[in-house]
Formats: C-alpha cells, structure tokens, sequence
C-alpha cells in the first residue's frame, strides 16, 4: 500500500468509483484477520457493560476511511456477536465530505437503512453541526451484520457494526 493510499479508499485503480459487494469492501482494516495482540485489552465495567465479556482497543493509523481513529472490539458473554466501534472523538466540520462518502457508500451497498433514509442530505449536515445526529442503522440488510453509525458530542463519530460471531471459514462468506 502506498503512503496515501487510504485517501483513495473509494476509487479503483482507473479512478472510476469503486464497487462495493461486502461490508468488508468499505474498510482497509480486515475485520476477519484481527490479531487480538496488536489490541489493548480494556477491563470490563459489568454494571455499565452487560454482556461483554472481552473489549479490545486499536488506535488506527492511518485512520480508517481518513475519519475514524480508533477499533474497539466488544465481544458479548453470549459468545454468538461481537462487535466492531470504529470511532473518532474529535470530529471537525471538515470531516463531514468523508461523512458524505461513507453513508453513499453504505446506501449503495446496503440500501436504503431501517428508517427509509437514503443518501446523505443537505440535513445531515445540519445535524452533523450541531450536537447530535442520529445517522443511519441498517438492523436488517443482506449480510444479517446490523450496522449503526451516528454523532453526539459527547461520544464522537462512532460506526458501530455487530456481527455474529462464526467459524473461521465462515467468516469471509459472512462479511464478504
């Protein structure tokens, strides 16, 4: 990977637009090769935290998609989901063109999410100003991984993708 790579994240090597046809597409981290010792282990508050049985932490660098900045790993007690935090805590007004790319580039994959909303508006950039947007949530889609990604001022841009938990060689069939 070139050293400015992670800028292009959505054109091929022609410059077209990039095709997108798993959830795994959208990311340069491999979400199905995590390698648990490049991770913080964080302790596990239960009265804050039910369920979670393990939380891993990875500052990213470069960021993922040039926004998020940290990967949290939440794996539940149940043993059957865990889930993926992408992150970034200090979000700019500059961030919101990325903002614009990510939410297209989940709407061409995934559709429209679970409350009708499409492609990134001129609103969303309203609320993204302000102190809280609700986003997108895609609870049902065709890979069965619910993702949520959303703003509040207090914990940042956070995209947060909950996938069940399978076999190694389901994995890649799973998330594409």
């Amino acid at each position: 990977m070139k050293l400015f790579d992670f800028l292009r994240f959505n054109k091929n090597s022609n410059g077209s637009a990039k095709s997108f046809h798993t959830i795994s597409d959208l990311f340069q981290f491999n979400l199905d090769e995590i390698n648990e010792s490049e991770f913080t282990k964080k302790p596990v508050n239960t009265s804050q935290t039910v369920g979670v049985h393990t939380h891993l932490e990875l500052s990213l660098f470069p960021k993922e998609r040039g926004l998020f900045d940290k990967l949290e790993i939440k794996k539940l007690t149940s043993n059957k989901y865990e889930n993926f935090i992408f992150s970034k805590l200090n979000f700019k007004r500059g961030d919101i063109a990325k903002v614009k790319l990510l939410v297209n580039d989940l709407v061409t994959l995934l559709g429209i999410d679970s409350t009708n909303a499409g492609k990134f508006k001129s609103d969303d950039i309203l609320d993204l100003k302000s102190d809280y947007w609700t986003g997108r949530s895609w609870i049902e889609n065709k890979f069965d991984t619910p993702i949520t990604l959303g703003f509040d001022s207090e914990t940042g841009l956070t995209l947060v993708i909950s996938r069940r938990k399978l076999a190694k060689t389901q994995v890649s069939t799973h998330l594409g």
